[in-house]
């Protein structure tokens, strides 16, 4: 009877660090606009509801009012081990026909746009994936760990805040976005 509790108490304890703490989420929800997203667009231009000739974007040019950032490198164990998780995450998505809502955007932390594609094709990732070599958008949205998976939603004034940030294993992401799609 000992063990599962303890097993409990340091699995509920790991859960936990994997969670930005509550006095930091109130740090993170900042307007998200402002980050630009630039790298080969095709073909997600009509996933990500923009018009064929851009060539950058901010997250406010989205159609969508959730967006799931994935941060990742091609180096990351737990990051490839995370990768058919996020998959199916997504899947699950398009399948409830929240697709329109919900957008999925890999980042490659201090990736090149090489190892980044190597990645996603690796892992057949169905959402664009971005590179990020100078890590400069994951400073931006103050990444601490990889993975890291981040769910923005768009506010009553048209702007992007972060709502969820897990770094490492995902636990509750699953949820957050069940519920979403519900």
């Amino acid at each position: 009877m000992r063990i599962p509790v303890i097993f409990l108490l340091c699995f509920t304890l790991a859960g936990c660090g994997t969670m930005a703490k509550r006095s930091e989420m109130a740090a993170l929800k900042k307007p998200l606009n402002s980050i630009e997203f630039s790298s080969a667009l095709d073909p997600y231009h009509t996933y990500l509801g923009l018009d064929q000739s851009v060539s950058s974007f901010t997250l406010s040019d989205l159609h969508a009012d959730t967006v799931v950032i994935i941060i990742f490198s091609m180096y990351c164990l737990t990051c490839q081990d995370e990768a058919p998780n996020v998959n199916s995450l997504h899947e699950e998505v398009l399948n409830a026909g929240a697709g329109n809502s919900i957008k999925f955007i890999g980042l490659g932390f201090g990736n090149s746009e090489l190892e980044s594609s190597i990645f996603k094709d690796q892992y057949a990732l169905r959402f664009p994936v971005f590179a990020d070599p100078n890590k400069s958008i994951a400073n931006a949205i103050n990444v601490q760990r990889i993975p890291s998976f981040i769910v923005a939603q768009r506010n009553e004034k048209g702007t992007f805040e972060i709502i969820h940030k897990e770094e490492g294993r995902f636990y509750l992401l699953k949820n957050l976005i069940e519920k979403r799609i519900r």
